[in-house]
């Protein structure tokens, strides 16, 4: 009774430190890769990015009032923008904070460069004026004169005119409030240390190595603690396995569901920044981008609650296997 009591004490401790351990290491095999950006899950996160963009452009064409419905903007969004165009944009920046370069003085740039994205708008509203020059009827001698320009054409209007005309509304409505191209941060080597240590990828795996030795640590002690027989030393060191892995499965599906918390803490609708279909696609485009994580730790931890139940089965074998005179 006595060494159960102490061996459930550490298997409590061994949880924390899997959790702390689980989660470094999922990060470092996730956002903090920058190889993950390239993989096919990432194209999840395409999606979502376009949908994203989707719903801000639709947002600004009911300021121009073009007759165009969401979904036939995001048709030409996708047109437009592909997966790789992500891709191009996400990586570099991730392999500058992972690794970032500092000059002679100890400072380091790190850029978010999204010029491939910027600079592809005025191909978008090319593509947009080409489908509503097509698409609208050609006015009529008693059609309203606001109708004209958005929900007919005059006939004398030429499509290099229309295009025009549309990129400067779209230009005004939107390309002018993109004021860069690029997001610029500063990085100090100063700010990167803590008690002598270097705050970079390399000390976040040698945490994560010395976390695993504690943790090999404490399955030995809870094996000491019970001492015998072989079959209930099995038991209990798969035990801290099965619970930590299933306790770090639940972090994660909770961590998935917090933007949705945020949503309904910040609120939308009438009188808000966003509607409540911008804010569900805003949320959409975070939990996008968390599920990646989420599904690669749930993996993870399925693998090791699995390895965990089948040490533990071994062990009603062995007990099994013991109380008819088997092996001891």
């Amino acid at each position: 009774m006595i060494r159960s009591i102490f061996a459930s004490l550490v298997t409590i401790i061994f949880n924390f430190v899997f959790l702390v351990s689980f989660v470094l290491f999922v990060l470092l095999n996730t956002l903090l890769t920058p190889d993950f950006y390239k993989s096919d899950d990432a194209n999840k996160f395409y999606e979502s990015s376009i949908d994203l963009f989707s719903t801000f452009i639709y947002r600004v064409n009911n300021e121009v009032k073009l007759p165009l419905t969401k979904e036939e903007i995001k048709n030409e969004v996708r047109a437009v923008y592909t997966p790789e165009d992500i891709r191009n944009t996400l990586t570099p920046f991730v392999e500058q904070v992972i690794n970032p370069s500092f000059d002679d003085d100890g400072m380091a740039t790190i850029k978010l460069d999204f010029s491939g994205v910027v600079d592809k708008l005025p191909k978008f509203g090319e593509n947009l004026a080409k489908k509503l020059y097509v698409a609208l009827p050609k006015c009529g001698k008693n059609d309203p004169e606001d109708a004209i320009g958005k929900t007919c054409l005059p006939k004398s209007v030429s499509i290099s005119d229309f295009k025009s005309q549309l990129s400067s509304s779209l230009d005004k409505e939107l390309f002018s409030k993109i004021s860069s191209k690029s997001l610029v941060f500063n990085i100090n080597r100063n700010s990167m240390r803590l008690n002598g240590f270097n705050l970079d990828k390399s000390l976040f795996w040698d945490l994560w190595w010395l976390l695993l030795v504690i943790q090999m640590f404490l399955l030995l002690l809870v094996a000491l603690i019970i001492f015998k027989p072989w079959y209930r030393i099995v038991k209990w060191v798969s035990k801290p396995i099965i619970s930590g892995s299933f306790v770090a499965g639940l972090f994660f599906i909770a961590l998935y569901e917090v933007p949705d918390f945020m949503a309904k803490f910040m609120g939308s609708g009438p009188g808000k920044d966003l509607t409540e279909e911008e804010m569900g696609t805003v949320i959409s485009f975070v939990k996008s981008l968390l599920w990646l994580v989420v599904d690669k730790a749930l993996w993870f931890a399925g693998i090791l609650f699995v390895f965990g139940l089948a040490v533990y089965i071994f062990g009603l074998w062995g007990k099994k296997h013991y109380s008819h005179g088997g092996v001891k």
